[in-house]
């Protein structure tokens, strides 16, 4: 037994370190990673020599950074948009690193592991056991699919908040409450991305008078928050300024402004119409999960994810890696209510799915005016329609208790 544990943890040792140096080439033999850059550079200004990552000057330097001078008016500015309180966790190891290729390395690790943990912990809730080779297949996909690898190359956080996310669902299945909201709160670092899962979590958890939940995420929030107004006052106006000025650099940043700017005649009522239709079905669903159990809720927490993406909240279509949680919840469904055709409509889909992914992003490639590539904005579209579909596909076997009790207890 004890050699048996030595071995596992010398191959994971192993493993761990051939990940790195792994990352280390790729960083060394193709620069970039302009996603941590940004950060590294805002917390190491902040860190050694107390300048606002806010600031102006500290932009500028960023900018110098990926461009070699300053960003030209709509170029992509680079500001600092993510809260302090959430920065100082995320990136303060990284930022202690003096060494960037060095520090994306690790960072690249660090969103390959979450990817995987992520992928663990839903597996785990859902009870999931596939045979080596799909879950090998899954495995890879979750890796290599577009959402992923744009994250793990440009070294943007959003692997980090589905980490937290599925570890949050995680402890609230494992009955951890006050872990669940510790967890959830470190999400907030993309609060565009977790306003509205937050929002569910804490409506469902009310529901239950689970307030272990609350009190884990309001104190942890109220104590980095504390801290990081003490460090710096003026972070929350500084930080709005930077949000607000977001739009007028990027492409149209969600569903509802990709329409208004393909179709200038009707875009705008068509995204005002898909945004209504989002908030409506939102609203319903929350109110039906209210004291639901958990397995309503994971399924209900599936959908606000997709729905947080087609809300009208501004987002980054990359943003989108959050959905692997849905896609695994309606890929698991498949497979439990359908059995052998269930596997194969899994594997169907998955190949389906990468290949089309990362096919529609080489088509719809664009540049702008500038010259520099850029994701089409359309990029929102091709996984939210299947998730969509999907989801409200396995929506019956989810929430009644006779076709999913053989997966999920009641009981969280």
């Amino acid at each position: 037994m004890k050699r048996n544990a030595a071995f596992f943890a010398a191959f994971i040792i192993f493993g761990l370190i051939a990940l790195f140096w792994g990352n280390l080439t790729f960083a060394r033999r193709s620069p970039g990673g302009p996603d941590l850059l940004n950060h590294w550079i805002a917390m190491r200004e902040f860190i050694f020599h107390g300048k606002s990552p806010y600031s102006e000057e500290v932009s500028v330097k960023i900018q110098h950074a990926i461009y070699g001078r300053a960003a030209l008016p709509g170029e992509n500015q680079y500001l600092d948009v993510y809260p302090l309180y959430a920065s100082l966790v995320t990136f303060t190891p990284f930022a202690l690193i003096g060494d960037f290729t060095l520090a994306r390395a690790l960072w690249m690790t660090v969103l390959e592991l979450a990817i995987l943990a992520s992928t663990l912990f839903i597996w785990r809730i859902l009870r999931w056991k596939p045979k080596p080779a799909l879950a090998t297949a899954v495995i890879f996909f979750a890796l290599t699919w577009y959402f992923a690898v744009r994250a793990i190359v440009h070294g943007n956080a959003i692997a980090l908040v589905l980490f937290w996310l599925s570890l949050s669902l995680y402890a609230l299945w494992a009955d951890l409450d006050g872990w669940a909201g510790v967890a959830l709160v470190f999400a907030t670092v993309k609060p565009n991305v977790a306003l509205l899962p937050v929002i569910f979590l804490l409506l469902w958890t009310a529901s239950h008078r689970r307030w272990r939940f609350w009190r884990g995420f309001f104190v942890t929030l109220g104590v980095l928050l504390a801290f990081s107004l003490w460090l710096l006052p003026s972070w929350p106006l500084e930080n709005l300024r930077n949000i607000l000025a977001y739009p007028s650099y990027n492409p149209p940043a969600s569903p509802q402004a990709t329409l208004a700017e393909a179709m200038p005649g009707i875009g705008a009522k068509l995204g005002w119409a898909l945004v209504g239709i989002v908030w409506l079905l939102l609203l319903a669903e929350w109110a039906a999960a209210w004291k639901r159990p958990f397995r309503h809720a994971l399924w209900t927490f599936s959908a606000t994810l997709l729905f947080s993406i087609w809300s009208g909240i501004q987002t980054a279509p990359g943003n989108q890696l959050i959905l692997w949680i849905s896609l695994l919840v309606v890929w698991v469904l498949w497979e439990v209510r359908w059995k052998p055709a269930g596997v194969w409509a899994v594997w169907i889909t998955l190949v389906g799915l990468w290949i089309g992914l990362w096919a529609f992003f080489l088509a719809t490639l664009g540049r702008d005016a500038f010259g520099h590539p850029f994701q089409s904005p359309w990029m929102y579209f091709p996984l939210g329609i299947f998730l969509f579909i999907g989801l409200y596909w396995v929506r019956w076997w989810a929430v009644r208790p006779p076709l999913l009790s053989e997966l999920l207890s009641d009981e969280a």
